[in-house]
């Protein structure tokens, strides 16, 4: 999600009140106080942390500084990060729109981020790390409740799986590929080592519902798929947006695809996890 606030203000305050009423169940709260800072608890010590961490309020978004596509970076065992605190909130637990809800002020304050993790730590354990770091720096809190919604169940298909095991990916390289952080969302292409979770993972973000891996297969598979010219084919350039029912249209060229691959995107209404986000600093604790 890249949001680039660089007009007038009341293109800007348009463009927050729009962005803002995409989100949806956002909670409208005050400005907190900086409380001192505490000793970690129990929970938080056996937590995983980051080995050296600075966190400081970089800007904010109505300030009309753009913000990076690129907003994360973790390679030779090192996290950095310049991006709104409620982006930040959503990597770190991995929820997406429609999923959590944060006060208001959270979408346009921004933090930089500069950590190190250590070589070798996957993508999965420097979001726990995320979450450490809020608690400690932020005063970050939060519960999860549990709340029905339609969703796809990624499932076996008819046909055997048309998929090739893979070894698991080193984590620490220069980029972090698709089994950590499945990318290539709007660009139609997924690929690299990756599991039916991030697989399914990548699929939410490209469908109107969340994507959960009911397969029960934890195994690494090595993924090359593209959409980009059937996408392409039912949304032109020189014709972009005058498709009727284009995203009923995009949805099938993802159903069609993964059954291809031996396996089937079954609607479904289920319990799901929703993050809320109860309190958090505006200010960080000093480095």
């Amino acid at each position: 999600m890249t949001i680039i606030m660089n007009t007038s203000k009341n293109r800007i305050a348009a463009n927050l009140k729009a962005f803002v009423a995409g989100l949806g169940s956002i909670i409208l709260a005050a400005t907190f106080a900086v409380p001192m800072r505490s000793a970690p608890s129990n929970a938080e010590a056996a937590a995983p942390s980051f080995d050296l961490v600075s966190v400081k309020r970089s800007g904010s978004l109505m300030d009309g500084q753009p913000v990076r596509p690129d907003r994360y970076d973790q390679r030779d065992g090192r996290f950095t990060c310049n991006e709104s605190l409620v982006l930040i909130v959503q990597e770190a637990f991995r929820v997406k729109t429609g999923e959590f809800s944060a006060p208001e002020w959270m979408i346009t304050e921004k933090y930089e981020i500069q950590a190190l993790a250590g070589r070798g730590v996957s993508y999965d354990t420097v979001r726990l790390m995320l979450q450490t770091m809020l608690a400690q720096r932020l005063g970050f809190k939060y519960h999860w409740e549990d709340k029905p919604r339609d969703i796809y169940a990624l499932v076996s298909g008819k046909h055997k799986l048309r998929l090739v095991a893979a070894a698991p990916p080193a984590h620490d390289n220069a980029a972090v590929s698709a089994a950590q952080k499945p990318r290539g969302v709007g660009t139609g292409v997924f690929e690299g080592t990756a599991t039916m979770d991030d697989f399914a993972a990548f699929l939410s973000n490209a469908m109107d519902r969340k994507v959960v891996n009911m397969t029960g297969d934890a195994t690494h598979y090595a993924f090359n798929i593209d959409w980009r010219k059937d996408l392409q084919a039912i949304d032109p350039p020189e014709k972009a947006g005058d498709v009727p029912d284009l995203r009923e249209a995009r949805h099938e060229v993802y159903l069609r695809s993964v059954a291809g691959l031996g396996l089937r995107l079954e609607p479904r209404k289920a319990p799901m996890k929703y993050l809320v986000v109860d309190h958090a600093n505006t200010q960080p604790t000093p480095n």
